[in-house]
């Protein structure tokens, strides 16, 4: 069985998959699915979340999701507003968002 794809669909999503080897290599999905759940949850709200509602939504634990943030602090992709208890992507995780939209 022979499957092709047309030019325009392999196009729309061949950045997707860039973006998507990029982030591999640095969270590494195979070890980190939480980490994966989160970056694209927060990819798709596009707004800061707080813990507690990440919590609701995933339902993981909150010390599994602090534990989680704060891996996805030290990589950059993340950061955590102390002062508002809010966790929002870098600039880096918007870049990335950004041209996971445009390849759509």
């Amino acid at each position: 069985m022979v499957i092709a794809l047309s030019a325009e669909y392999a196009d729309r999503y061949v950045g997707r998959l860039l973006v998507l080897r990029e982030l591999d290599g640095i969270i590494d999905f195979s070890k980190a699915s939480n980490q994966l759940v989160l970056i694209l949850h927060l990819y798709v709200i596009g707004k800061p979340v707080s813990i507690a509602k990440l919590t609701g939504v995933t339902g993981f634990t909150r010390k599994s999701i602090l534990d989680s943030i704060r891996k996805l602090e030290k990589k950059k992709l993340v950061v955590k507003n102390e002062r508002a208890k809010r966790v929002r992507k870098t600039i880096y995780g918007k870049t990335t968002h950004k041209y996971l939209e445009h390849s759509r």
